[in-house]
């Protein structure tokens, strides 16, 4: 039998690059973006019994494929709720996090400002601890998810440690719970504004971008990335069609031209370079597929 044939909404061979902020060329072996947390859970059983990989996305904006993305990938598009609650919000995965942090500031809400100018969406953001000004993980009280046999769970934050990327490495996350202050209207939009604004500052003009670092080593040392990277002498690096962002060089920008390799070249020689100048190596931001 086919795999996925009784699920009409599974799709074989869809191109890759309409999902990811850097668009190379390439494809899904199999992809779906349910609509329902019972057709998630039933793609997922059938995935899991044929032994077929699974990979969520997200914004895509973390994320390098290379030509085939083998396995299944699931999209959480239709879990885009948000529903603001005397203390807090219950937002879906596939909220863009942009939108949450606005309706957040517009509401009188405080907490959330800190993130305004982040790309992609509250699931992503929360399995990676996402932050600017503040981290994500700050305000989160539980997590919606499923574990590997694709029962519904809630995890407390309580339970998590520091590391959400590694404690939730084994769970789809499909929502969160945000215990947010209300705080004065004037100066939560006023905060959202600021911090938005600083965040373009640093971010690339080109679209078609992608981060490299966070702002740790993977020893769990904070680091600014983006000093690190000058002081290790990686100004003007490229590799093909990619070439580090004189904006912003944790960010390698795409000409048009680049592939999967340039990039994870480019990325090796960085993070090398770094190695060399500190002794240990910064933590990744992009993910390769």
């Amino acid at each position: 039998m086919t795999p996925f044939s009784k699920f009409s909404r599974v799709k074989k061979g869809v191109p890759s690059e309409k999902y990811l902020r850097i668009r190379l060329p390439g494809s899904f072996q199999w992809f779906i973006d349910p609509v329902s947390i019972e057709e998630l859970r039933a793609v997922f059983e059938e995935a899991r019994n044929l032994q077929i990989p699974t990979k969520v996305l997200g914004g895509g904006t973390s994320i390098v494929c290379r030509e085939i993305v083998e396995g299944l990938v699931i999209r959480l598009s239709h879990f885009n709720n948000a529903v603001f609650e005397e203390d807090g919000v219950v937002s879906g995965a596939g909220c863009t996090l942009s939108r949450l942090v606005m309706r957040a500031a517009m509401g009188g809400y405080a907490g959330l400002e800190g993130l305004a100018g982040i790309p992609g969406t509250v699931g992503g953001a929360v399995s990676k601890n996402s932050g600017f000004l503040s981290s994500i993980g700050n305000f989160i009280s539980q997590i919606a998810a499923l574990d590997q046999r694709g029962n519904p769970v809630t995890i407390d934050r309580k339970h998590l440690g520091p590391d959400l990327s590694s404690s939730l490495s084994e769970f789809i996350v499909v929502g969160a719970r945000f215990l947010l202050p209300r705080g004065n209207f004037s100066s939560s939009v006023r905060d959202f504004t600021h911090t938005l604004d600083a965040h373009k500052k640093k971010m690339p003009t080109n679209r078609r971008s992608v981060r490299i670092f966070r702002d740790e080593f993977s020893d769990g040392s904070p680091a600014k990335a983006v000093d690190i990277l000058q002081l290790s002498g990686c100004l003007g690096l490229f590799s093909g069609g990619a070439s580090l962002c004189s904006q912003n060089p944790n960010f390698i920008v795409d000409a048009g031209s680049s592939t999967a390799g340039d990039i994870l070249t480019l990325t090796s020689v960085v993070g090398g370079r770094v190695k060399k100048r500190f002794g240990k190596e910064l933590r990744l931001d992009l993910t390769t597929w």
